[in-house]
């Protein structure tokens, strides 16, 4: 995917003139100069008319390269600055190394920035040199510019700088090339998948249909499953409910023997879940399978 966005810094384009050049987010500055900063009307304003917000710090184009201690009042700075303008506490921050540098050379300065702010919030901008070296320090957000890159895009990059202006030159030009690139709103994060031990739901099968009535051995496991044969057509309704009983082995015998589950037969489609059919069971209901 690919998402079109602008950078701007002095300048301070509408809403209007940005949807005019097709961008769907805009990246603005934290830095000690006032008059680029980003505004808390800026990003209420963008938000409303459903624009993405991504922010960078920058004060020189070499203070990358200053050391620990320089990353660490910047990232203290930016994370101030962030706080001001409303963005969440979540909202990672991109800081720029606007020079050509090997990574080396800056990776002091990042380390300072991530003591600060952890490395899940920390990005960085820079020609391709620094963003593989950044990819391969473990940030995860990563601005690359076409400066510094002799025409060659990092696999790793999240933004691109393309090198094309908009809005008479007071903007760059800017691809996402990832769903989460550092924007606020920050994006939704799915659900994690239920997860279902194959070894729990085997020891379900073998010891609840002789036990009592109403008896479970791993109840919440034996649920995902059994909801997952009901969706199949396989098991009753009234008979979901987390014991693996004689029931639920039919069911699952059932879908042993089906093309999905399968296609076993004889003392293989015996009703015990193998590690085989259970994982077809979960990819087709949401669900994953630990040993």
């Amino acid at each position: 995917m690919t998402v079109k966005g602008i950078d701007v810094a002095w300048a301070r384009p509408t809403v209007a003139e940005i949807k005019g050049v097709g961008a769907h987010f805009v990246c603005r500055y934290f830095s000690t100069d006032a008059s680029k900063n980003l505004h808390a009307s800026e990003v209420t304003s963008y938000e409303a008319a459903g624009l993405g917000t991504v922010v960078v710090w920058e004060t020189t184009a070499g203070r990358a390269t200053a050391g620990h201690a320089a990353g660490v009042a910047d990232a203290k700075a930016a994370d101030a600055q962030r706080k001001v303008v409303g963005l969440p506490a979540d909202m990672p921050i991109h800081f720029a190394v606007d020079t050509d540098v090997s990574w080396s050379v800056v990776q002091p300065y990042f380390d300072g920035v991530i003591s600060v702010i952890s490395s899940v919030r920390t990005g960085c901008y820079g020609g391709v040199k620094v963003i593989d070296g950044a990819h391969a320090h473990g940030i995860q957000y990563l601005w690359q510019t076409a400066a510094w890159s002799g025409g060659v895009w990092s696999s790793h990059a999240t933004i691109r700088q393309t090198g094309g202006t908009a809005l008479a030159g007071g903007a760059d030009l800017d691809e996402a090339e990832t769903a989460d690139f550092g924007q606020y709103p920050r994006p939704s994060k799915p659900a994690p998948k239920a997860k279902v031990s194959l070894a729990h739901v085997i020891a379900a099968a073998k010891h609840d249909p002789a036990a009592a009535q109403g008896h479970t051995t791993y109840k919440a496991e034996v649920l995902i499953v059994e909801k997952a044969l009901t969706a199949e057509g396989l098991l009753a309704a009234q008979y979901v409910d987390g014991s693996f009983g004689t029931k639920t082995v039919e069911a699952y015998a059932r879908w042993q023997r089906s093309g999905a589950g399968g296609g076993y037969v004889g003392n293989a489609a015996d009703g015990i879940p193998g590690n085989a059919s259970l994982t077809h069971l979960a990819a087709r209901h949401g669900f994953t399978v630990t040993p």
